[in-house]
This record gives C-alpha cells, structure tokens and sequence, in this order.
C-alpha cells in the first residue's frame, strides 16, 4: 500500500458567473452554496498517469476521516482477469492557523470478497455499504456492508441464485438498501452475459429479503431517497455508448418514484420524468434538504425538489481517462468532469473527476447555514 502526502493546498475563491465555475439559474441556488464558495485541488494524476483513479466510490467516512474513492476499471497483467479497480483512501486535515490542507493519499487492493468495487454509501458512524460489479467468475458480484477497519460483509449476492449483473449505486434509508444493477460490467467485459435485466433491488436488512422494485431501465446507475423516504430518485444513463461517446437520441434522465406501501410491502409507484440532464448523462445522485444533486456531463446538476434546475457546478475533467468515457463535458460525451461526489465534513462536499480529486466549501454566511450532510 503506497502513501502519497500533500500539504499546504490552499483554497481559492469560486467565481459565480457563466463558464467559470458555479452557474446559477436560479436565487435558491444561493442558500446551497453560500455567500463565499470555494475549491481545492486535493489530488491529481494529470502529470504522472493516464490513469482514471478517482472514477467512482466518493464516500466520506465522518468516524474515521476517510475519504474513499474508485478507480475505473484499469488493464492487468493477470490474464486471468481482463481488468481491475483500485480504491483509494484520503484523509484530509485542515491546519487552523494557516487554513491550508493536507491530503494523505494511499493506493488501496480492494478485498478479495470486494471484486470490482463501483460505489456506496455510507452506513450509520462506522461502516460503508458497497456495490461490487464482481468479475467473470459466476458469484462473485453483490452488495456488501465493510464496518470501518474490518472485512466487507456480504448483504445480497444474488437474486434467487441468479448473479446480479453489475450492481453499482447504493443508498440506505432506515433498514433499507436500494441499489442500481445496469449491465455495464458486460459491456467492458469483465462480467458474464447477463441473466437479469437492467433493474433497481430493495434490500429489507431485517428480513434479508431482495425484491426487484422497478425496470424498464437500459443503463440504471445513480440513486438516491429524500429525507422522509417517501420518493425514489434513479438515474438513467441509456445513451452513454461504450466508447464514451453520447446518443442524444436515448435517454439520459432522472426519475422519481413514489415509495408506497401494498398488502405490507413496499413498491414503487408513479414513476415519472424528474430531469433531463444538461450535459452527458446523470451517473451519480444525492438528495439534500429538497434538493437532489446529481452528477453530469457539465460537473454537478443542483435541481430542486419540483425539478427546477437551479444551477451547476462546473468541474473539468480530463480527456480521454483509461477505463472510463471522455470527460470533456461537451454534449456528444457520455459524462463529463465529475462521475461521483459526496458530503464532507463542515459544509465540504468531496468530487471525483477522473484524475483529479476536489474539495468545495460552502461557509455558510455569518448568522445563516447552507446545507448540511445527512447521515
């Protein structure tokens, strides 16, 4: 396990005007971000590799100051194995005379039980859940919960003995796991053909029983669930082709589903159009103090609860990032510079992009708040 450490990163004020950083469509966008954002370049392999080491993952371990990201799916020279991800764990301090930051980088195996990690979420003070995609060997694949320092616990591995397809975004609501299953490990091929179609999982943690709870989808992959668990967001990232190239043509979408209760068991209902992505596709959400956030081709979609896209922050990535799709957020590419992003500490917000790794903050103005993570 190889250790980089970075310190003195300072943070630089966010310009809130067109093409530069932060776009506002709308004056709630202020409440969001505060009077005075900022941003930081943590970490980036712009200089030294091509490749896409903060892909996917971005999830914030409040108890333990860990940062926990994805790489995308890199080459290997095992060939039994036709590629492979790293993660990586950062931690981040703050020096409280000089304001600067020091980033603690280490380059991280996943565990053997944890093949091909996508993303997660974080789990209550001391855990992360995980979608693992799995590899061309049949079982392998599924959702899993790692309490902090100990090994990945498997939750669901299949659905009544068929292998999911490529699970890849999780969000947990009281006892209940939702998780995305696209098809996108086939497509790269590290993965078996399918044997379900694209579809969104409900995991009940008590009774332990999984049920498909919505399909239709081509390329299902973010999720995420409001503060009272009563709407179901989920991404749809269908035109994303598989050399990173964009199909205007096919969907690339955010849906809300009503969360409802029938003969004692929780369905889904009412789907209905939520978003249409700006730029590229949406392949990361968050809901947030009535607002759903969501990762796309022009870096982060902010749209309030009544689909009002109140305005984004943009975030560049890098072209052409081994294993993932262009980033040059331009309207013919799949996504752009951010694939995930999660909440920090103190009105921070962690991103992913590709090669580079981001902190934003957003101080709240003296006597006011902006938003805060939900735990």
């Amino acid at each position: 396990m190889a250790t980089v450490k970075l310190t003195g990163i300072r943070a630089v004020p966010t310009v809130v005007e067109h093409d530069v950083l932060i776009v506002q469509y709308d004056p709630a966008l202020e409440s969001v971000v505060g009077p005075n954002p900022t941003h930081a370049l943590l970490l980036s392999t712009t200089k030294d590799s091509a490749k896409a080491l903060f892909h996917h993952g971005c999830i914030y371990l409040a108890s333990r100051n860990e940062l926990w990201t994805t790489s995308a799916p890199l080459p290997t020279a095992d060939q039994s194995r036709t590629s492979a991800v790293l993660m990586s764990k950062v931690t981040i301090t703050t020096d409280p005379r000089s304001g600067t930051l020091t980033a603690e980088w280490a380059k991280i195996r996943p565990p053997r039980e944890l093949p091909m990690p996508a993303s997660g979420c974080a789990a209550g003070g001391n855990g992360t859940v995980w979608c693992s995609q799995g590899t061309v060997q049949s079982g392998t694949g599924g959702v899993f919960h790692m309490p902090a320092g100990r090994p990945p616990i498997p939750l669901v591995t299949s659905y009544y003995g068929r292998d999911f397809n490529s699970p890849y975004s999780a969000a947990v609501s009281g006892g209940t796991v939702w998780f995305t299953d696209p098809c996108c490990g086939h497509e790269l091929d590290f993965r078996p053909q399918p044997q379900l179609p694209p579809s969104v999982y409900r995991y009940d943690l008590e009774t332990r029983e999984v049920r498909a709870v919505a399909d239709g989808f081509i390329r299902p992959t973010g999720i995420a669930v409001d503060e009272g668990s009563s709407t179901l967001y989920v991404s749809e990232a269908g035109g994303v082709k598989v050399d990173g190239t964009l199909d205007l043509a096919q969907p690339r979408s955010i849906y809300a589903f009503d969360i409802i209760e029938r003969g004692g068991s929780v369905f889904l209902a009412n789907k209905r159009l939520f978003a249409l992505a700006r730029r590229g596709a949406p392949m990361h959400l968050m809901f947030e103090n009535g607002n759903l956030w969501a990762a796309c081709g022009d870096g982060i979609e902010i749209w309030s609860s009544g689909g009002s896209l109140l305005g984004f922050i943009r975030v560049t990535g890098n072209h052409g990032a081994s294993g993932g799709p262009r980033t040059d957020g331009r309207a013919d590419t799949a996504v752009g510079g951010v694939l995930s992003f999660c909440r920090g500490p103190d009105n921070s917000v962690f991103v992913c992009a590709q090669q580079t790794l981001w902190r934003l903050h957003f101080p709240p103005a003296p006597g006011g708040s902006v938003a805060s993570p939900i735990l």
